[in-house]
Parts: structure tokens; C-alpha cells; sequence
């Protein structure tokens, strides 16, 4: 009898541990907790809390972690709820974390120190989804409504909602920075992918720094909602905008506008903090409106643009191309390329000596110099009716090669060069070909001429024009004709 009873206390200790150990749900090391919030509230600087069990929480994950660098694994299994972090780096990675319901997945909140740096670091492995109907990921001050500085997140994995029409999946809140300017050191940088059915992908709304890096993917109803903060795009990035065509959106005051593009930038509730959008690169399309829209305001106007590259669904406005860049349409997309300079005034550059020409004022003597060999130039000309230039144009030992663009009078543009009276002019110290073949640019002439015309070391090529012989003119002309 006595061994029976032991028997049976045998087994139920083992049941009850067995019990017990079932409970557990994370571990640091070797050493198992009931609770997620447990586990991080006993690792150190370092560690790695792993989850074992799936977990949904019961109430919110609070992590204060107070300088301490600590890893989430998920294990390949899925945390559902929110995580609040105040403090400290948080490093998640292999699993995934879902949030029903209108709430946040992860939020990060920064100090109220203005000194503070790397305050709150999240980081998103490339191996994590998020998947949340509301919010995904969000950046906010000290608590929800105050400024905070030094918040960071670094979002390499997958972050996507369903939203409701009037936020952002990656979202940082517009009371980041009351009545802040400067950089207050809150950071997102994205080389993941984050996308939105109903929301914009990302909503910088708050005084922070969002970095759209090599290899990152945004999609949503807008692609990217700027009203504040410091937006950098670089080569190698996706936005895109599917939602429908909504360019007078009605304001959503410290929440997001939707309106269809891909860089979509507003003006309402703007009290805190510049605005300033840099676009180095990246591909941008709207499926239903313009790819990079900026609301006319107070806020809108007295931001800062600065497009140096990218490829986008539709034309860019010249207001935002960084000086020395031009729009450029190729079979129903634009690209923004820097400007290839072919003469010079001064400091200033010219892509065409055209322009060069008609940048020239009357009655100040001007000297354009050209700056490289120019294969594939357009016909250039003091147009009929300019008078009083006073042009030097120094072709520095070089070559132009004239194949398109004939100049000339009203009804007669079939020269190269067309030179109208009351102006002075010196051509010196280069070589001027043509090549110019097609009907449409057909040349008669190598040069009209009625102004008073230097000709100082030049080569003056007329083998290729392809009119034939032209009638001679009497007075003070040159022609130069095959």
C-alpha cells in the first residue's frame, strides 16, 4: 500500500511539473517564464528573450529597458498584442507579430531630454512580419501627445495593415515636435517592405527623419504622407500609390490626408516643425493621379524640395528638381537627371548655346565659352528682332556638329546659323560641321548672316550641308553654302 501511494505521488509531482513547465511561454537562457513581461523584466544588457509558446498578451508589453540591449527571438512563432517601448533597444527577429482591433502593433517613444540620442532603438529583422488592421509600426514623444527626442526605428522585415482610410502603417505622430524645430534624433530607416490596403504606407506627420533606403518596398492608398520632418528617398527604392485621385483632401489634423500619389504632401495642422522632402533615386508611381503632389499653404510653401534622381508614373514639377537637374519624359515615364552643360557665361552653365545666347544682355559685351565637343547640337541664331547683343563666343579649340534644329527667318529655317542685324558677333577658335540629314532638318545654308560677323580661327565645315547651292544675297551677308 505504502508503494502504491509513493507511486502515486511520484506521478503527480511529475504532472504537476509537467503542468507547470506547460505554462511557460518564454525563456532567457535555460530559465523559463509564465509571462513574456516577466522574461524581459529579468534579462540583462545583451540577452535574448525567446518565446516558446505562441503568446497573446494580456494587456500591453511594457519595455523600459533602461539602456540594456535586448533581443526578441520569436522562435518562428507569432506574438499578438501590443509592444510599448519607452527605453532601451529591442531587437526582434524569426517570427511574427499580429494586433487586431484598433491598436498599435509597436510603438516607440522617445525621451524628453533634447540631448538624448538612440533613447529607444527598435529594430526589425528582415525575417519578421507584422501584420496589424490599424497601426504597425509607431514613433511617438515622451507619451502619446508630448514631444520626445532620440527615438529610432531600423524596419528591415515586413510591416503591413489594413488601416482605415486616415493613418499610416509606418506612422509617426504629429505631436512628436510641439513647438519644435530642429533635429530632435528621431529616425526611421526602412530597407523593408511596408505596405497598406486603406492607409498611406508611411505618415510622417511629427518632427523626425524618415530614411527610404536600397531595397525598401512602399505601397498604400499614398504611397508616402509628408506634412512634417525630413523625408530622404535614395536609388534603389519603391513607392507606389494605389488609391483613388484625391488632390483637395479634407483636413485630418494631426492625422493623414489621402490623396492618391505616391509623395503626397500637405498642409493642415502643421503647427510644429519644417517640412522638407529629398529625392536622390527610387521608382514612383501613382496608379490614379500625379506621383509627387504638394498641397498649395503656409507649411507646404515654405518647405524644402530637393529632386536629384528617381523615376516617376508622371511629370515632376521643375519647382522641386535640385539645382543643376532637369525633367526628363521617356515613353510615358520622367526621370530626373542632372543637367549636361555644353557652354558657359561666368559661373553659369547652359545646356544648349542657344541658350547660351539668349541669356546674353543687350549691349554688355558677353563672352560664351564652350565646354566640350558638342556631336548632336541644335542650329543656333541672334533671332530676327534682337539687337544691341554684344556676343563673343569661344569655341576653345573645340568642335560643334549641327544635326538638328535649323534656324533662320520666319518661313525659311533651313540654316545652321542665322545672325540677324544690329548685333555684333565674334566666332573664334573652333569648328562648326554639320551633319544634319533627316527632311525635317534639312540645312540649305551653313550660315545667314546680316549682323557684324568676326570670324577669328574658325573652321567653318559646309561638306555636309545638303541643300545644294543657295542664291547669293547682296549687302553685308555671309553664306556659306555647299
Amino acid at each position: 500500500m505504502k508503494q502504491r501511494i509513493r507511486y502515486f505521488c511520484l506521478t503527480l509531482l511529475v504532472m504537476v511539473a509537467g503542468m507547470a513547465n506547460a505554462q511557460n511561454v518564454a525563456k532567457v537562457g535555460n530559465t523559463e517564464y509564465p509571462t513574456l513581461q516577466g522574461a524581459f523584466n529579468a534579462a540583462t544588457d545583451g540577452q535574448t528573450v525567446t518565446l516558446i509558446e505562441n503568446v497573446t498578451l494580456n494587456g500591453n508589453l511594457e519595455l523600459a529597458l533602461e539602456g540594456k540591449n535586448v533581443t526578441l527571438d520569436l522562435g518562428g512563432k507569432t506574438l499578438n498584442g501590443r509592444t510599448n517601448l519607452k527605453s532601451g533597444s529591442l531587437t526582434i527577429q524569426n517570427g511574427k507579430i499580429v494586433a487586431t482591433g484598433e491598436t498599435q502593433a509597436l510603438n516607440v517613444y522617445g525621451s524628453d531630454n533634447p540631448a538624448a540620442e538612440n533613447y529607444s532603438v527598435l529594430t526589425i529583422a528582415s525575417d519578421v512580419i507584422v501584420d496589424a488592421e490599424m497601426f504597425g509600426v509607431c514613433m511617438f514623444g515622451k507619451t502619446a501627445t508630448t514631444a520626445g527626442y532620440g527615438a529610432v526605428v531600423n524596419l528591415a522585415g515586413e510591416v503591413k495593415t489594413a488601416g482605415t482610410g486616415k493613418e499610416g502603417t509606418v506612422f509617426v505622430s504629429g505631436n512628436l515636435g510641439q513647438n519644435i524645430a530642429g533635429d530632435m534624433k528621431n529616425v526611421i530607416n526602412i530597407t523593408g517592405k511596408v505596405t497598406s490596403s486603406n492607409d498611406a504606407g508611411v505618415a510622417l506627420n511629427g518632427n523626425a527623419t524618415v530614411n527610404v533606403k536600397r531595397g525598401a518596398e512602399i505601397t498604400g492608398n499614398t504611397g508616402i504622407a509628408v506634412k512634417r520632418g525630413v523625408l530622404n528617398v535614395e536609388d534603389g527604392a519603391t513607392v507606389h500609390a494605389t488609391g483613388a485621385k484625391n488632390l483637395n483632401p479634407d483636413p485630418n489634423n494631426n492625422g493623414t490626408e489621402m490623396t492618391g500619389a505616391a509623395i503626397s504632401m500637405t498642409d493642415t495642422y502643421n503647427n510644429y516643425g519644417a517640412m522638407s522632402v529629398n529625392i536622390t533615386g527610387g521608382t514612383f508611381k501613382s496608379d490614379n493621379t500625379v506621383a509627387l503632389f504638394k498641397e498649395e499653404g503656409t507649411y507646404t510653401n515654405a518647405a524644402t524640395y530637393s529632386v536629384s534622381g528617381g523615376t516617376f508614373s508622371s511629370a515632376v514639377p521643375a519647382e522641386f528638381c535640385a539645382e543643376g537637374y532637369k525633367v526628363v519624359e521617356n515613353n510615358g515615364t520622367w526621370t530626373v537627371q542632372e543637367k549636361t552643360y555644353v557652354a558657359q557665361i561666368g559661373d553659369t552653365g547652359y545646356e544648349t548655346l542657344q541658350d547660351a545666347i539668349n541669356a546674353c544682355e543687350a549691349g554688355t559685351e558677353t563672352t560664351i565659352k564652350l565646354l566640350d565637343n558638342v556631336t548632336d547640337g541644335a542650329g543656333f541664331a541672334i533671332p530676327d528682332g534682337v539687337t544691341n547683343k554684344k556676343i563673343i563666343i569661344d569655341f576653345d579649340g573645340k568642335s560643334y556638329n549641327v544635326t538638328k534644329g535649323a534656324v533662320g527667318s520666319t518661313g525659311t529655317t533651313t540654316q545652321a546659323m542665322h545672325f540677324y542685324s544690329g548685333n555684333t558677333l565674334t566666332l573664334k577658335n573652333g569648328t562648326i560641321t554639320s551633319a544634319a540629314t533627316s527632311d525635317e532638318n534639312k540645312l540649305k545654308m551653313m550660315m545667314q548672316n546680316y549682323c557684324d560677323l568676326t570670324l577669328d580661327g574658325m573652321t567653318i565645315d559646309c561638306s555636309n550641308v545638303n541643300g545644294g547651292t543657295y542664291p547669293d544675297y547682296s549687302g553685308t551677308a555671309y553664306e556659306y553654302w555647299s
